[in-house]
């Protein structure tokens, strides 16, 4: 019985891990899409992105975030947060720029199912 129990332990653990690998990865992707989307002047707003599991954390505008250090300590049930503390983004997305009429979520935004079934994928296929 002790193995039994001890290989739905193992097999939760994976899953968790697993799940753990694909919402940071998709999330990291999600912000990288955002930044790629953004107009660019000056890069301020595309460097804004931020990628966190803390809402406490609202980054520096401009500091360019969208890497692995601001997850750190992600478990399952935690909150991604992707946001822009560039003061103009909402305009921005809003479609004032003229590089960018429909705006970056209006882009990014139905990318997310296949952003994850890739992070899926790729997590397959790496094993984690």
């Amino acid at each position: 019985m002790s193995l039994v129990i001890e290989g739905i332990r193992e097999a939760i653990e994976f899953v968790e891990e697993l799940s753990e690998t694909v919402l940071v990865g998709s999330a990291l992707e999600v912000g990288s899409r955002l930044a790629e989307e953004t107009p660019v002047d000056t890069g301020f707003a595309k460097n804004s992105w931020l990628v966190t599991n803390s809402p406490d954390d609202p980054g520096e505008p401009g500091e360019n975030s969208i890497n692995t250090q601001k997850l750190r300590g992600f478990e399952i049930g935690d909150t991604i947060y992707i946001n822009n503390g560039c003061d103009y983004i909402k305009p921005l997305n809003d479609g004032h720029s003229r590089k960018a009429p429909a705006g970056m979520t209006v882009k990014v935004m139905p990318e997310v199912k296949s952003i994850i079934n890739g992070q899926i994928a790729d997590a397959e296929r790496s094993g984690r």
